[in-house]
């Protein structure tokens, strides 16, 4: 009987050990451009529920979202970011009173100049580039003669 309590007891131990182990917190939250869909997230893998606070700002048009998966909890940031500039904030994860904190920075870009184009032909290319404006000077000189 001694033994098999002994057993019993290494198992419950070993079962309570792997899964503190077994817990991974992961964020990313990579830079974004207004105008343009964005998706960020941060994840508390082999822990279910857990209490989550988030302070400071995040990019206007963005809005969190969390969501329980089959191995955890995750914490999505979504939506179309709408003004350019730099935004810090802080995700506090409390779990059993084992309080974690991660620091964020998001970096906005500003939407790309719809009149710029990376050729070099700012404001002229219908497509065509540099072949396009020497067939019109071509058909141009021709049309004067």
């Amino acid at each position: 009987m001694k033994k098999f309590f002994v057993l019993v007891l290494v198992v419950l131990m070993a079962g309570v050990c792997s899964c503190a182990g077994a817990t991974t917190i992961d964020g990313h939250f990579g830079n974004g451009t207004v105008g343009e869909a964005y998706e960020g997230y941060f994840k508390v893998i082999g822990f279910y529920n857990v209490d989550a606070s988030i302070s400071g700002s995040i990019p206007p048009g963005l809005s969190w979202k969390r969501e329980e998966t089959s191995n955890g909890s995750v914490i999505y940031l979504r939506g179309t970011p709408t003004t350019a500039g730099d935004y810090t904030f802080n995700i506090f994860i409390n779990r059993n009173l084992d309080v974690n904190a991660a620091k964020y920075t998001i970096h906005i870009y500003p939407a790309p100049d719809p009149g710029h184009n990376d050729d070099g032909w700012c404001g002229f290319n219908a497509g065509f580039g540099l072949p396009g404006l020497m067939l019109a000077v071509l058909l141009f000189r021709k049309s004067r003669r």
